[in-house]
């Protein structure tokens, strides 16, 4: 923190007083020279400054030092853009509340100012971008509270309204007119987003034969098999697919490299996808624009009805049973109403017919 320390003569032969702002909070900060002469007067503004670089230095390290263990050893197994995510959210927190003495300075009432601050710094910003903040900065706080550097994590309230979602499902309708718009090169791209539900980075480098995503071709014993950084999760694994998905892949000419042979990368399809749902005239609650992740969206919502939620979780590789069951919440009471007839309508046996007049004798 840099400052600049001035001196005020206050009169009435009292000695020189020596302050400065805080960049950080725009408060006054004084303390008395201790002299009425100019000179000793400068020369303890000039030590005074060093103090508070020094201070500030030592703030910043001890900070820093947790923050990096932290990132070492708390984010173990994580992908990079995670991880990235925590550095960035950690940083932000630093540079708009000033650097804490301590991890416990953290509290309750600096989480409302940094919350505050963020929505001032981005007012165009959605809540859910603030709650991402805030999950970064519990998630590190109760890392702290296991390692003992703290002895309670506070209390963060996530804001209202964020975890509202961004997209939804499309209809089949809704897919072929968004077809309609999108560029013939990303075409099968979109089709196998579709029908596997996979993430647009995981499709992206799908390989017949090898990579960190690649297909194990076998009728109903087809898998998709996952390295550690082919997927989000960070694990290993072996996925089922659908039947028409597996139909799909079949109609496709078999060869070597990538299954998807889209142009550039994931961000470029991204954002052609993207560009053609707008198009399409496709929008999300509240005009959110739809994207790629949508078609996975897509897939969930239409298998939900027919599966249970425990095969539906291995179908999405989902990590949370949460993520998993939200997609049964979001089924149409229509749909709803005909799962639970067909699960609950008795079988009816037809009864052997009784003679109540049995022939006499």
């Amino acid at each position: 923190m840099k400052v600049r320390v001035l001196i005020r003569d206050k009169g009435d032969g009292r000695n020189l007083t020596l302050y400065y702002v805080n960049p950080e909070t725009s408060a006054e900060v004084t303390r008395s020279s201790g002299t009425r002469d100019r000179r000793e007067a400068e020369r303890a503004a000039a030590r005074w400054e060093q103090e508070i670089v020094s201070h500030d230095g030592t703030l910043r390290a001890k900070w820093q030092k947790t923050v990096d263990r932290f990132i070492r050893d708390g984010c173990v197994g994580l992908a990079d853009s995670s991880v990235r995510m925590y550095e960035h959210g950690l940083r932000l927190y630093a540079e708009l509340n000033g650097i804490p003495r301590d991890v416990r300075d953290v509290t309750p009432t600096s989480v409302d100012d940094f919350t505050a601050r963020l929505r001032s710094e981005s007012p165009t910003g959605s809540e859910a971008t603030v709650a991402r903040h805030l999950r970064t900065l519990r998630r590190f706080l109760k890392w702290c509270e296991a390692k003992r550097i703290i002895s309670r994590a506070p209390t963060i309230e996530m804001p209202r309204g964020a975890n509202k979602k961004k997209g939804r499902a499309l209809t089949e309708s809704e897919f072929f007119q968004f077809l309609g718009y999108l560029p013939t090169e990303y075409v099968l791209l979109a089709r196998g987003l579709w029908l596997s539900g996979m993430r647009i980075s995981e499709a992206i480098t799908l390989d017949w034969e090898e990579g960190p995503v690649r297909l194990h071709l076998n009728g109903k014993n087809t898998r998709l098999c996952f390295s550690v950084e082919g997927q989000k999760g960070r694990r290993e694994e072996r996925a089922p697919v659908t039947a028409d998905f597996v139909a799909f892949l079949n109609d496709l000419p078999r060869g070597k490299g990538r299954v998807f042979q889209a142009p550039h990368n994931a961000n470029t399809a991204m954002k052609a996808i993207g560009t053609a749902m707008q198009k399409a005239g496709l929008y999300g609650p509240s005009g959110k624009r739809l994207g790629a992740h949508d078609l996975r969206r897509s897939f969930a919502t239409r298998w939900a009805p027919r599966l249970n939620h425990i095969a539906l979780m291995a179908l999405m590789r989902h990590r949370s049973l949460s993520t998993t069951l939200s997609y049964y919440i979001d089924l149409e009471t229509a749909d709803l109403s005909e799962v639970i007839w067909d699960a609950s309508v008795p079988k009816i046996v037809p009864k052997k017919s009784v003679d109540h007049n049995p022939p006499r004798n």
